[in-house]
Order: C-alpha cells, then structure tokens, then sequence
C-alpha cells in the first residue's frame, strides 16, 4: 500500500476551499477510488492499474460549486494543476504499476458515442407532444462529468453507478446484515407496519392477491422510511451553486441530496439487501431475525426501477425507485419521506439495471395516444392494475445499445460514498 498525502495547496485569494479523491477506475473495490481528502489529510491506497485520476472539488461556504477531473501520474506528477489551482502530493512506499494506455484511447470515443445517444434521445422527445403541457420540462435526459472534453452521461447511468456486482469482504458482510437485522424492523414500526404480522403473513400460506399487496406495500413504505431519515432533501441549486449535481453533499454532519440521489440510494440499497440475505427456507425459520430474510424472498421475485416523471398539482419534476412484482400493482420507494400514492401523477421515463446488467432507458408514452409521451402513474398502481405487463406494454425501449459506455463512465465517476456508508452513517 502506498500512503497518499494531500500537503499543500495554491489557489487564488478567492475564498473558496478545496477537496479531493483519487480515482483508480481500473481496480476493482475498495481500490478503486480514495475518500474525499482535505488539506493535510493522508490516505492508504493501492496504485496497481492505471490510469488514475484526481478530481478537485470546489465549495463555497458549505456548498459544491465545481468539479475538475485531471490525470494522475504517481511516479512523476506530485504538483497536480487544476487551471489556476495546484495541489500538492506525497506519496510514501510507491511500488510499480500496471498502467492501461488503452483506457484512455478510448475516452474519445465513449465521449462521442454518449453525446450521438443523448442528442438522438433530445430529437425523439421533442418531435413527440406531452400528454399534458406540464410535461414538457419533465426530463432527465443527461447530466455532465467535467472530464476534458465534458462528458454527456445519458441519466440511465444512474441505475448501475454501483456497478452490477456486489464487492465485500465477510467482516463487511456480516457488518451490513447486522445493520439491516436491527434497523429493519425500527424501520417498519415507523410506518405503522408490525413485524411479526409480516413475517406471519409471509409464512400462511399461498399468497393471495391481497397478502401480496400488503407484504410489497410494507416493504416498500420500511426501505421508504430507512433512507429518508438518513438523507436531507435539497435541490441540486440549493446544496451546490450547480442546478444539476450527481451526488450527495456532506454539509457539516448532514448528507444532502436531491430527489435523483436519494433515489439512487433507496434503489442500491435494495440491491444490496436481496443480494446479502440468501434464501433458504431455514433462514425463513429463523424467528424474529427471519424477518429481512422473508423481505429479500419477496424482493428478488421483483423488478427494481427507478422513475421519473410529475408529482403535485403542479406537475413537479421528480424522481423515485418502484418495485415491480411479477403480478400485481407497483409499489413506490420514496426517499423524501413515506410515499403517498395520490402525489405521483405521470410516468416519463424509467431506468434499470437488470439483473444481466444491461441498462433499460425507457419512454412512456400514452395508452391513448401513443404519439404522445406521459402515462397516468395510476395505470401501475391501483389495485387491480398489472403494473409489470403495463410497464413493458407502454414503456417504449431505447435500443440503442451503450451498456460499455455507461460501465465507462461510471469507473470514472462511481459514488464518492458506498451506500452501506450512507445509511451506516460512516462519512
């Protein structure tokens, strides 16, 4: 291991202060990326394939207001320059590296191939009507990674920042489902939900259509619970002086997000719960600890999304994770507090990351004019509604395939925090 020093800094009287990470997307987790350092700060980190890149974050006040991306040369750059701001490095132990010139070949062309998917995606949606006018600006069509050039990163990349894989070691394993075990069932009491009256719902029997209703509802309203008070909701212009910012920022001790963030997070940490509970049916014996292991039963027979689309009498941009069984209707995980049904008005998109991991970026469009894009949110939700069937019947795919370069841009710009973090409270 080598250790990484951040020693100094030279930057403009401006009144700003300065943070950085190192960036090493061609390792595999926990090596792939450093926390994010202050000034005197030192790290232990792991040079073995490069390249490798810094990125420079910039705050005012209590707020990010921009992002540079450079490369990193650790055997001969100590002195990284940031246009107008340099930084200074010290790296103790140094060992030698792989380093994959390869991969910054092809920066050029993800970078093109990303911009033709997002300006073709621009082009469909506009030569379409909104089903209603409010629908117009209901769009997150790309957002920006400030490499050199900008990279225009279609929002579906959003879906598998975490990547498709799980990676932990057993102490990390064991860490999270004790975490889960204990905070679960707080969770689900929170919401009104008793937990012995899941498990024994889930334990009666053949499920009925209403015994599925009430174990989907419950699961989503305690992961709707979980994440929202650990997370504080503020729009990207708020938290940052940026109007679209991927990622959460740290404000003293409070992780403050917008809806995109927050939603990422209830959707990885989904994906992490039905990955780590294995499904036996003596882990469904377990007794009252069988409870998380009863959820990730019910939670891997569904699809995760991600949506989209108007919330409010006023038809406001939002996004939102949903959970999809094979039957039924779909249950919403809202991570700005509990989700209450009547507030979702219209779908626009969904994203995915499936479980072969491939990307699903998806437009909806009107069951009664399918020229036009926006679909009633209640045509997944309400009660007799078959939500999987009327997802991919008016849902229309985008086809083109990009699955390469979205892996791509997401080993340079992976969540600055894992998720397990985030809700441990570990920043």
């Amino acid at each position: 291991m080598t250790q990484l020093s951040f020693t100094g800094l030279q930057h403009p009287a401006d009144g700003k202060g300065y943070r950085l990470h190192l960036v090493c997307p061609l390792q595999k987790a926990p090596f792939h990326r450093t926390r994010l350092l202050r000034k005197g700060d030192s790290e232990e980190v792991r040079f073995q394939t490069g390249p490798f890149y810094l990125v420079l974050h910039t705050y005012v006040g209590n707020k990010l207001s921009g992002r540079q991306v450079v490369e990193f040369e650790p055997e001969t750059i100590v002195r990284p320059v940031f246009g107008q701001v340099a930084v200074q490095l010290q790296l103790l132990g140094l060992k030698a590296y792989d380093l994959q010139a390869n991969f910054r070949s092809q920066i050029d062309s993800v970078n093109e191939r990303l911009a033709a998917y997002v300006q073709a995606d621009l082009l469909r949606v506009q030569q379409m009507q909104p089903r209603e006018m409010a629908l117009q600006h209901t769009h997150s069509v790309y957002y920006e990674f400030p490499l050199q050039p900008t990279m225009f990163v279609p929002y579906v990349a959003i879906a598998g920042r975490m990547g498709k894989e799980l990676s932990c070691n057993e102490d990390e394993l064991h860490d999270w489902q004790s975490f889960f075990i204990r905070e679960m069932p707080i969770a689900m009491r929170e919401c009104a939900v008793s937990p012995a009256k899941f498990i024994s719902t889930c334990r009666a029997g053949a499920a009925t259509a209403q015994t599925l209703f009430y174990v989907y509802n419950s699961i989503a309203v305690a992961f709707s619970r979980m994440v929202s008070s650990r997370v504080s909701y503020a729009k990207d212009i708020e938290a940052t002086t940026m109007p679209d910012y991927v990622g959460f920022n740290l404000v003293g001790n409070l992780l403050v997000g917008d809806c995109e963030d927050g939603s990422q997070l209830a959707y990885d940490t989904m994906r992490i719960f039905r990955t780590i509970f294995p499904v036996t049916q003596k882990d469904l014996e377990r007794g009252q600890t069988s409870l998380c292991y009863h959820m990730a039963h019910f939670l891997n027979k569904a699809d995760l999304w991600m949506f989209q689309g108007a919330v409010g009498e006023n038809r406001n941009t939002h996004v939102w994770c949903a959970i999809v069984p094979p039957t039924g209707p779909v249950h919403y995980v809202e991570s700005t507090g509990l989700p209450e049904i009547s507030f979702y008005k219209h779908l626009v998109r969904a994203w995915q990351l499936d479980h072969a991991g491939h990307f699903a970026d998806y437009l909806f469009v009107d069951p009664e004019r399918p020229q036009q894009y926006g679909m009633p949110s209640t045509l997944l939700t309400h009660v007799q509604a078959d939500g999987a069937a009327v997802l991919q019947r008016w849902g229309q795919r985008n086809k083109t395939a990009i699955d390469t370069e979205l892996r791509f841009v997401n080993l340079l710009d992976a969540p600055l925090m894992h998720a397990m973090n985030l809700l441990m409270r570990r920043f």
